[in-house]
C-alpha cells in the first residue's frame, strides 16, 4: 500500500490487491483479486473492478463505474457515471467516456476484448463490441459493431 490513500466506506478488497500513493476510493466500492491500481487514481462510489485489472496513474473512475476481469485502464482515463467495461478490454490513455444520464441517455457499454485506443472520446449510451478497435484520438458517436475498426473524427469504419 501507497502513501496518502483515502478510503471510504464498505470498501471491499480482493486478496493481493496493490494501491500506490494518492488513491481514493469512495464510498460502496468492490475490488477484485489480484487488481493492480497505480498512484493519482481516484475510483468514485459504487464501482467494481473485478479480478486481474490494471488501472494506470492518473485515472478517474465515475460513480457505479463496472470493470470486468483482465481489463487495462491506462493513465489519465476518465469515465462517465455507470460505464462498463467488459472482461478483457483495453483502454488506452487518455481515453474519455462521456456520459449525460440526466438527460435520460443510457450508460456507456465496452465490450469483451475490446480496444480504445489512447485519446480516443466516446459520446453518451453508446455501445462499442466485442473486440471492436478504435483508432487513437477517434471520436466515437455512433455505436461501434463488433469486431470492426473504426477511426477519425468523427469516427468511421474502416474494416
Amino acid at each position: 500500500m501507497g502513501s496518502k490513500i483515502v478510503l471510504g466506506d464498505r470498501i471491499t478488497m480482493g486478496k493481493r490487491v496493490q494501491i500506490g500513493s494518492f488513491v481514493v476510493i469512495e464510498n460502496d466500492v468492490w475490488i477484485g483479486d489480484g487488481v493492480v491500481i497505480e498512484n493519482f487514481v481516484e475510483i468514485m462510489e459504487g464501482s467494481i473492478i473485478r479480478d486481474n485489472c490494471v488501472i494506470r496513474s492518473f485515472t478517474r473512475l465515475g460513480p457505479r463505474t463496472n470493470i470486468g476481469t483482465d481489463v487495462i485502464v491506462k493513465c489519465s482515463a476518465i469515465t462517465g457515471p455507470e460505464t462498463q467495461i467488459d472482461d478483457g478490454a483495453f483502454v488506452g490513455p487518455q481515453a474519455i467516456f462521456f456520459s449525460d444520464l440526466k438527460s435520460g441517455i443510457g450508460k456507456t457499454l465496452v465490450g469483451k476484448k475490446a480496444f480504445i485506443g489512447g485519446g480516443a472520446r466516446v459520446m453518451p449510451g453508446l455501445t462499442i463490441g466485442k473486440r471492436a478497435f478504435i483508432g487513437a484520438a477517434s471520436f466515437v458517436n455512433r455505436n461501434v459493431p463488433e469486431r470492426e475498426i473504426w477511426v477519425g473524427n468523427p469516427a468511421r469504419k474502416v474494416a
